[in-house]
């Protein structure tokens, strides 16, 4: 059933659209990308990184709030990995002293919860 008067482009989201579900939804093309993604996930260079992204962040805003606490689950994710996996995760955590930059931001949160009382 071909209608006319529906841009191309609309037409191809609604295909897209019909092929997500059919497909599983989009919990299932996420999870296949994210395997591949994640594949090389799991390295010291990128624990590295997170921490480098919480030890550049002085204060939480709304408008960082959520990559923060994204990033912080990142990094609980690769402990977990690591500890699993590779004994050297937990000596570079406690090199970077990535419990402290963690600290330091629930220490702010509760002054800042605390200033609103």
């Amino acid at each position: 059933e071909e209608v006319t008067h529906i841009p191309d482009s609309q037409r191809h989201r609604t295909l897209c659209r019909r092929l997500v579900v059919w497909w599983g939804g989009r919990g299932m093309f996420a999870n296949l990308l994210n395997a591949v993604k994640r594949r090389d996930r799991f390295t010291l260079e990128e624990l590295r990184r997170l921490n480098d992204v919480v030890a550049r962040t002085t204060t939480v805003t709304t408008a960082n709030r959520d990559a923060l606490v994204e990033t912080f689950r990142e990094i609980a994710e690769l402990m977990i990995w690591g500890d699993q996996n590779e004994p050297s995760f937990f000596d570079a955590f406690v090199e970077m002293r990535t419990l402290t930059h963690f600290s330091r931001f629930i220490n702010q949160q509760a002054r800042h919860r605390a200033g609103h009382r």
